[in-house]
């Protein structure tokens, strides 16, 4: 059925439990997403123009729309995550979810991503994090599958960023303040004007399987490492754009594995004290 927000609501039901929404959602209050999985299956729920708390467990959304009215300007806070899962698509299928410009997410803990396998989540819009308190980190990770994710906004996170399988593209600029560890069998691409990974000044590029395209204005890494946890042959094509790394680059650092930095364009470098 039909659901109007009066007044500040819960939907997804208890942990452990599924809940599909297939009407439509109408009103402006805010929506917190309840502990267990939600399907927002409803491709165009335009009546609703409120904000959403995104907290603890899934929320799986067939398009854009299933969220509500696009905001008429970028809107930072329009989703709030704190610890939850977004994926693409229905119970049925995976999908391609391209969340609009202006439906900025505010982070507060972590972010991880399912496009499931076959699937896509593209992300337009600017994503900032910053846990409240030191025992958490505004972390973004992927599930391992063969799906895709594009960020075409800013990305400026307290935190980290995880990826195993699939594809992983950013666009927009990117700065995190720990690393950006690439797991197995994962194709990275790097074309952000500005890069900088790793500003807390210690972790950095972590790359285990896969392959890695670098085509940057500029950037900074803390540190850069291949071949993670050996055997893990990773190829990096550094194709433009000016990279400095400040502290150790490691090519095939556990061994056991082939790795290797292409350099065709651009520059890599490190200061004369490392």
């Amino acid at each position: 059925g039909n659901i109007t927000v009066a007044g500040d609501t819960n939907l997804g039901g208890t942990r452990n439990n599924h809940f599909a929404l297939t009407g439509t959602i109408s009103g402006s209050s805010l929506i917190t997403k309840g502990s267990g999985t939600l399907y927002v299956e409803n491709v165009d729920n335009s009546t609703f123009t409120g904000k959403w708390l995104l907290d603890t467990n899934s929320i799986y959304v067939a398009n854009d729309l299933g969220f509500g009215a696009v905001p008429a300007t970028p809107l930072a806070d329009a989703l709030t995550v704190d610890n939850v899962r977004i994926g693409s698509g229905d119970r049925a299928n995976p999908g391609d979810l391209v969340i609009h410009a202006n439906r900025g997410i505010t982070m507060t803990h972590l972010l991880v991503l399912d496009p499931r396998a076959g699937g896509s989540i593209t992300i337009n819009s600017d994503i900032n994090g910053s846990a409240p308190t030191a025992q958490y980190t505004a972390d973004i990770s992927k599930d391992n599958n063969s799906g895709a994710v594009i960020f075409n906004g800013a990305v400026n996170i307290d935190g980290k960023m995880t990826y195993n399988g699939g594809s992983v593209t950013v666009n927009g600029n990117l700065s995190t303040t720990e690393g950006f560890d690439v797991g197995s069998d994962v194709v990275t691409n790097f074309n952000s004007p500005i890069v900088n990974i790793g500003t807390g000044g210690t972790n950095g590029f972590h790359a285990w399987r896969g392959t890695t395209n670098i085509d940057i204005g500029s950037g900074s890494f803390a540190d850069l490492e291949l071949g993670d946890g050996g055997t893990q042959p990773h190829t990096v094509n550094h194709l433009g754009g000016d990279l400095g790394v400040s502290n150790d680059i490691r090519i095939g650092h556990w061994g056991g594995a082939t790795c290797v930095y292409n350099i065709s364009g651009g520059s890599v470098t490190q200061p004369d004290t490392v």
